[in-house]
């Protein structure tokens, strides 16, 4: 009985360390946090978001800058709630069939605490149709292809375009 008591013991342990470590592997060492820098933009105009990048954890980290669209995983709902459409330079993006051209590869690394900021024009990938609340959340990947952090989310108003 007592060698049943010990065995429980140490196997509750175990599967607790193990399920403490899963969780620390799990926390992500960036943060991003992402802003519109147009104030009021209208139907047809570029929106352009800055992303924030911050080195959350205690040791460097290595992150890649190329084109926006190979660094950040975009999630956008329409006014309707609808992932708008995508532009053709998006789409030709995700097409394998076509040679994709990079006219940005570099790394950075972050030391600890250490932040960087990085824009691009969300509306060189969706379509800002029609007028309303947009809402925009970006995803960032880093490390191995499978590291991901997600933003916060933010609405853009877009604004009718005035004839």
């Amino acid at each position: 009985m007592r060698n049943i008591i010990i065995l429980l013991f140490v196997g509750t342990a175990a599967f607790t360390w193990n399920q403490l470590r899963a969780a620390a592997a799990d926390e992500s060492p960036l943060s991003v946090t992402i802003r519109a820098l147009n104030d009021h933009p209208k139907v047809g105009d570029p929106i352009t978001i800055e992303a924030t990048i911050k080195n959350t954890s205690t040791a460097p980290v290595r992150i890649p800058f190329r084109d926006a669209e190979m660094d950040y995983i975009f999630s956008v709902r329409d006014p309707h709630g609808v992932s708008p459409q995508e532009t053709e330079r998006l789409k030709s993006l995700r097409d394998r069939t076509k040679p994709i051209f990079i006219f940005r590869n570099t790394w950075h690394i972050l030391k600890p605490d250490e932040s960087i900021q990085d824009t691009f024009e969300i509306t060189a990938y969706y379509e800002f149709t029609d007028p309303g609340e947009y809402s925009i959340q970006v995803s960032r990947k880093y490390g191995t292809s499978k590291d991901v952090v997600a933003s916060n989310t933010i609405n853009v108003s877009v604004a009718a375009k005035q004839n």
